[in-house]
């Protein structure tokens, strides 16, 4: 209830920062809000989509720019990292418009993505097109 309550208290700029980090669970949430009248749809998903994908744009770019630094500060991350990285590299297209609909991928694709050497403007386009696709469908 307590997520419902910040939704609630501080409406759209909570969706952008929820959507921002994480996503899906603030998401659902606000889209049951606007049905029941508290919030407009058509905002939801605007503020949706800026949140995810300037979220997303950030991440890639410290992939992009940080990548190896953040993996080698844990051994763990460079396992996720390392993991990530191969399945990026075999489906780079896919895995842009994708990731954001696997749980738990939402951060450390992005990451490999940038680490991956993926190009940044087709990068911004692909990231932009599975970003309104997500906060419209979700």
């Amino acid at each position: 209830m307590m997520l419902q309550q910040f939704l609630q208290d501080f409406g759209y700029l909570a969706l952008f920062l929820g959507t921002f980090f994480e996503g899906e669970t603030i998401l659902v949430l606000a889209g049951f809000l606007a049905f029941r009248g508290y919030m407009q749809l058509e905002y939801v998903i605007a503020v949706a989509f800026l949140g995810s994908y300037a979220g997303d744009q950030l991440w890639y770019f410290l992939g992009r720019r940080h990548g190896r630094k953040l993996l080698a500060r844990k051994p763990r991350w460079q396992k996720l990292g390392d993991r990530a990285l191969e399945h990026v590299r075999r489906r780079p297209d896919l895995w842009v418009l994708s990731f954001r609909f696997v749980y738990g991928l939402r951060t450390v694709m992005p990451v490999a993505i940038g680490l991956s050497g993926y190009p940044p403007g087709r990068y911004l386009l692909l990231n932009g097109l599975g970003a309104i696709v997500w906060a419209s469908v979700l």
